[in-house]
């Protein structure tokens, strides 16, 4: 996304995408179960094309990684939204998570068209009939 690093906030970015249903991915570059979730991408894209929804895909990668971060969008052909946050943006995100400010990755939340949250966390893409569950009409 244009200007990924000036959101500071989740409500900010989700502002963005108002009236869109939203899968968030949150991930970095450095995390390997992360990137075993990208081998089920082609499915859950189906799945959410199905459900209309969008995809974001949300890097706590620190700024020294954005050349890497770039290259690994390419390479596993990640379709959907990107943005790398920015340090006000992964304090945020640890809030939301609730883990005493920590957050284990990767992590996927689902958010209604009206920019709620409506499962912090949803299962991973690996877990695809357990998804379809949480993401009804």
């Amino acid at each position: 996304m244009d200007g990924y690093t000036n959101y500071k906030s989740l409500n900010e970015v989700l502002q963005q995408f108002k009236g869109k249903r939203l899968y968030i991915d949150v991930w970095a570059t450095w995390c390997g179960p992360c990137k075993a979730e990208f081998a089920h991408k082609v499915e859950l894209l189906k799945l959410l094309q199905l459900k209309n929804i969008e995809i974001i895909y949300i890097s706590i990668d620190q700024v020294e990684k954005d050349k890497q971060w770039k290259e690994m969008i390419k390479y596993y052909n990640l379709e959907g939204y990107h943005i790398r946050a920015c340090e006000e943006l992964v304090s945020d995100l640890r809030k939301i998570f609730g883990q005493n400010g920590s957050i284990a990755i990767p992590w996927y939340m689902l958010v209604d068209e009206n920019g709620k949250i409506i499962k912090e966390h949803a299962k991973p893409p690996s877990q695809l009939t357990e998804l379809a569950k949480e993401v009804v009409n």
